[in-house]
Formats: structure tokens, C-alpha cells, sequence
């Protein structure tokens, strides 16, 4: 019966420590510099961007929640509270970390743009140009 060594000589003479012994840590740290990087530092700025978001807040900014409920703020309750107006005359109160993002500041759009206050902004409805409507409307009398 061969038998195969499991053990260099000079490890089982118990040479002392090497410089082997250090470079296999080198991997390990290297994640562990490298999850730091990536994971908290980007979530701590995120977190960061957020509390300033809701540092910013005023009342007429249009806000969106976690949840998705679109609104616009009408009055700051305090710290940590704000009333969300969701529709004409509807108001609901939120916790401020609720708010994910602002979709736009005082009354005016995304796009920079005074609201009307409607989806649509006054805009007429697009004409469905695609072929399959060119083909169902060609086959309706």
C-alpha cells in the first residue's frame, strides 16, 4: 500500500511561521476591503441622499411613498410627519422616511413645466400607430 504524505516535511517539522501563511489572508481581506467598498460605503451614501431629499422637503412638492402613492405635501406636521394632499380634498399623513423621491418641487412637473394638476397636462391623446391598429381598423367596416 502507497501512502501519500498529507503534510509537507517542513510543516510537520514545525518550521514556524511563513510567508505563505500571510499570503493566503491576502484573498480573504481583499473581499472584505472590496464588500466595503461596494456595499456600505454605496449604501451609506444612498442613505446619505435620502436625508437630504428629506431635509428639503416643502410644502407643494410632489412626492411619491415607498408604496407608490403619488401626492403633494400640504403641510409639514413636524419632524418626522408630513400630510400628503392625494386628491382634491383627500389628505393622508405619512412618516417622513415613507417618501422615496421627489418627483418635482412647488407645483411644477418633472419636466420643469407648471402642473395643470392632471395626467395628462392638457395634451391630446397620442394616435395608435402601430400596425396591428392600421390592420384592425382596415378590417372594420
Amino acid at each position: 500500500m502507497v501512502m501519500i504524505p498529507f503534510f509537507s516535511p517542513a510543516h510537520a517539522q514545525g518550521s514556524g511561521p511563513q510567508a505563505t501563511d500571510f499570503l493566503s489572508f491576502l484573498p480573504l481581506l481583499a473581499v472584505v476591503v472590496f464588500m466595503y467598498l461596494f456595499f456600505f460605503r454605496a449604501q451609506q451614501k444612498k442613505e446619505k441622499q435620502h436625508k437630504a431629499l428629506l431635509e428639503g422637503l416643502t410644502r407643494g412638492d410632489r412626492v411619491m411613498t415607498n408604496s407608490g402613492m403619488i401626492g403633494t405635501v400640504a403641510k409639514m406636521v413636524d419632524d418626522q410627519e408630513v400630510l400628503l394632499e392625494i386628491a382634491p380634498g383627500v389628505q393622508v399623513s405619512f412618516v417622513k422616511p415613507a417618501i422615496s423621491t421627489v418627483l418635482g418641487k412647488k407645483g411644477l412637473s418633472p419636466q420643469g413645466s407648471p402642473s395643470q394638476g392632471t395626467l395628462s397636462q392638457g395634451k391630446p391623446p397620442r394616435k395608435n400607430t402601430s400596425r396591428r391598429a392600421q390592420a384592425s381598423s382596415a378590417e372594420t367596416p
